[in-house]
């Protein structure tokens, strides 16, 4: 999967010209600074709730918003291939307010087994067992 993505400083109507498309967004703030990722079925949307004045935030959104000077955005076919890049942009990175203080032990994962013909299995154990993991989940159903 080769995503192409697109770079936003921003700026007046700058979240205008994103796709209402399903992908992956990725807030920046400092050069070099991954702050969040998220994944939304409609980017331009998504984005623009966090930038919304009155928006009902919480402080850690807030913050966040704040934070936040570039914004990448990397669109996909579907929610799905959405919901999988996310994951494991999220893995790859660890950004700031995606995973700090978050432990994961109780929530599900999707396990690829590296078997010759691989199975697709729902585990809440990590092992370095040559599989590839996606999530975590909020729920198994």
């Amino acid at each position: 999967m080769i995503f192409e993505g697109q770079v936003l400083q921003l700026g007046p109507d700058a979240i205008s010209t994103l796709p209402c498309s399903p992908g992956v967004y990725l807030f920046s703030g400092a050069p070099g600074e991954l702050l969040y990722i998220g994944k939304s079925v409609n980017l331009r949307d998504r984005v623009r709730s966090y930038f919304r004045k009155g928006g009902g935030h919480t402080r850690r959104t807030e913050r966040l918003k704040h934070e936040v000077q570039r914004i990448e955005v990397y669109q996909t076919g579907s929610e799905l291939e959405a919901l999988l890049l996310e994951s494991r942009l999220i893995k790859e990175h660890m950004p700031l307010y995606n995973v700090r203080g978050r432990r994961y032990e109780h929530y599900p994962f999707l396990k690829l087994t590296s078997e010759r013909y691989p199975r697709l299995q729902v585990t809440r154990l990590l092992e370095e067992d040559g599989a590839r993991y996606f999530g975590p989940f909020h729920s198994t159903s």
